[in-house]
C-alpha cells in the first residue's frame, strides 16, 4: 500500500492534497473532477486539515 500511496506523494511529504490525488490519478488515466476528489477528502480525511496521511489513506482504501 505504501507503493500506491507513494504514486500520489510525488514530493514525499507524507501526506497527498487533493491537487496530488488529482494529478495522481490523472497519471494512471482515472480523470476525476476537484469536487469528486473533495468529496472523497470529506469523507476519509479524518481530522479535516486538507492533507490525507498514509494511515487515512490506508482506511479510505481498506473500507471499500
Amino acid at each position: 500500500m505504501f507503493d500506491a500511496f507513494k504514486i500520489f506523494d510525488e514530493h514525499s511529504l507524507g501526506y497527498l492534497s487533493v491537487s496530488d490525488l488529482k494529478f495522481g490519478l490523472q497519471n494512471i488515466g482515472i480523470y476525476a473532477s476537484y469536487d469528486e476528489i473533495e468529496l472523497f477528502f470529506k469523507r476519509y480525511d479524518k481530522d479535516r486539515d486538507g492533507k490525507m496521511r498514509f494511515s487515512e489513506f490506508l482506511r479510505c482504501v481498506h473500507a471499500q
